[in-house]
């Protein structure tokens, strides 16, 4: 969407899906306990793949892209040489954070140091925040 500068549609969404997410969760939690907030998150994901998916095509429409499989095959090598790299470092990366939290917190004040890493991750982010929307 943010490729096709579709900023107020983005909005929409979120504003959407953020109206829907508040009823649906207590929903999910008053009638199912922890299992039916669960599932209210999946429903909430759900809408929002439904609605992005919408928006999506509309846009593709009135940008005369064609949207849809066909002529996957030639996209082939970009996905090997890209795409394919690309996932398999989001999950190294997401094995090792979650690798490496869980040996820390097995050690002696582990939980509270735990904590300290998280907070300090929190800054970390929000440090580099303004760098990333001056440099975006």
């Amino acid at each position: 969407m943010a490729g096709f500068e579709a900023f107020k549609t983005i909005a929409r969404l979120n504003v959407a899906v953020g109206l829907l997410n508040l009823p649906i969760l207590v929903a999910g939690a008053w009638f199912g306990g922890l299992e039916g907030a669960v599932w209210g998150m999946a429903a909430i994901s759900a809408a929002r793949w439904a609605l992005s998916h919408i928006a999506l095509r509309r846009e593709a429409g009135a940008a005369a892209i064609p949207f849809g499989l066909a002529g996957w095959r030639s996209e082939w090598r970009t996905l090997w040489k890209f795409s394919l790299p690309s996932a398999l470092g989001g999950f190294t990366h997401a094995t090792a954070t979650w690798g490496c939290s869980t040996l820390l917190v097995n050690q002696p004040r582990g939980y509270a140091e735990m904590g300290v890493f998280n907070a300090a991750n929190q800054w970390l982010t929000a440090v580099l925040l303004l760098p990333g929307l001056v440099g975006g």
